[in-house]
């Protein structure tokens, strides 16, 4: 299997999931006809890096050019001090408050 396969594989598999995705977990999904070492290897490698992955995620954002519309991508993360832990939300240190 090419690397571009498995990159394939490896978003697709991340898209799917609605839990936390983990190289071993991946492999489960595949019936392990992919070991979770290939998984890791292609994130170790300097294949997967920003260009790489701008050139994909450009095609994506020029198929949504609108000239009524704004796409805009956010990492920031909202202090929800109330609540609860849960499989998906974890607490983080907030440098600002302590």
């Amino acid at each position: 299997m090419d690397i571009e396969n498995l990159l394939q594989i490896y978003q697709e598999g991340l898209m799917a999931s609605s839990f936390q995705v983990t190289c071993t977990r991946l492999s489960d999904i595949t019936d392990n006809v992919i070991s979770h070492h290939k998984f890791t290897r292609l994130l170790s490698s300097d294949f997967v890096n920003e260009k790489h992955v701008w050139k994909q995620a450009k095609v994506i954002c020029q198929e949504l050019v609108d000239n009524e519309a704004v796409f805009i991508v956010d990492d920031s993360i909202h202090a929800k001090p109330y609540t609860d832990e849960s499989e998906l939300i974890c607490w983080h240190y907030d440098h600002a408050s302590g």
